[in-house]
């Protein structure tokens, strides 16, 4: 649709065995792609996703019609490997539960910062701050893979894949309508072909949809 734009058609069908849930969907998108300068990009879709699902809240099925939202801003100077610059991406998805009382949004945001030291930029130093929040719906009336879960790759290294939860007593455990992210690296060139990287995660996952000021921060640090 011109030169800065494009339609996109995506049909997904998942199997999803993860630690806290396992989950059966089909999923179909449609949408555009806007490039609005060489940094900005934007997406716009409308779909609709089927889900059965099964975690310590009981089995359950979602039937929800979904207008996917989102916006990059990619300042960094190599994708890659960046040594300077940020990038910004904001996901906001609302939804509405044809079947049940689970109407709402899901929004994320993630914010990415770099600074060089030294006119080589060998020394890096890097930040990130992750935002998450899923708004309308209760929790036991939120599909599983819309809430937000922490550890691992991505989130909190040095913690175990999806083992931060949020702890619903008698041994039960499940997502959480938000979450809060903050990481730190130092990253160091040794020669033309290593480096090594000092790293500090800390996540927070809550309950409610919005962060608030009681709860855990449980974290990792490592080389």
């Amino acid at each position: 649709l011109g030169a800065d734009t494009d339609a996109f058609f995506q049909a997904e069908l998942a199997t999803e065995n993860e630690p806290t849930y396992s989950a059966d969907s089909l999923e179909l998108t449609a949408g555009l792609t806007r490039r609005f300068n060489e940094d900005l990009t934007g997406e716009l879709g409308l779909g609709l996703l089927y889900s059965e699902t099964e975690d310590d809240l009981g089995k359950r099925e979602f039937l929800l019609f979904t207008m996917p939202l989102s916006l990059t801003w990619d300042k960094r100077d190599k994708d890659l490997d960046p040594r300077s610059g940020w990038y910004v991406n904001a996901e906001l998805t609302p939804f509405v539960d044809i079947d049940g009382p689970a109407d709402g949004a899901r929004l994320y945001t993630d914010l990415r910062g770099y600074y060089g030291l030294g006119a080589e930029k060998r020394t890096v130093l890097a930040g990130r701050l992750q935002f998450g929040s899923v708004m309308g719906p209760e929790l036991a009336d939120t599909p599983p893979d819309y809430l937000f879960y922490s550890g691992g790759a991505g989130s909190v290294r040095g913690q175990p894949y999806q083992s931060l939860t949020v702890d619903l007593g008698a041994g039960d455990e499940a997502g959480g309508r938000s979450f809060m992210g903050l990481s730190g690296e130092i990253r160091q060139d040794i020669g033309e072909n290593w480096g090594v990287v000092a790293f500090a995660d800390a996540g927070f996952l809550r309950a409610d949809s919005a962060p608030g000021s009681h709860g855990e921060w449980p974290s990792g640090a490592g080389l």
